[in-house]
């Protein structure tokens, strides 16, 4: 739900604009991959909240606490080191490589 806001507006619809930025640079850079690795970056980061949230509090813990969380610049650049280090394999049909 929140993933396809996230990759239609590349993160500009929720997050601050240190993060932002941060992103926009890393897409020039590396592709259109690192929209992934951010989400799963975020999403990872965020694994023990979600996990004791129930879907309202799921929904809340995305639209509000979630982009509090990087308006540090640090905190936006230690995620886009996160999302950077992400290693996705890729299945060829028959293994995971």
């Amino acid at each position: 739900m929140y993933a396809s806001q996230w990759f239609l507006t590349l993160f500009t619809a929720k997050f601050p604009l240190c993060m932002v930025f941060h992103i926009i640079d890393l897409l020039l850079c590396e592709g259109l991959n690192i929209i992934f690795h951010v989400a799963l970056a975020l999403l990872k980061t965020s694994k023990e909240d979600l996990l004791q949230a129930d879907f309202e509090g799921a929904l809340k813990f995305f639209r509000v606490q979630l982009p509090k969380r990087y308006r540090a610049e640090e905190n936006a650049r230690r995620l886009m080191e996160q999302a950077c280090n992400i290693k996705v394999g890729v299945y060829t049909g028959t293994e995971l490589q």
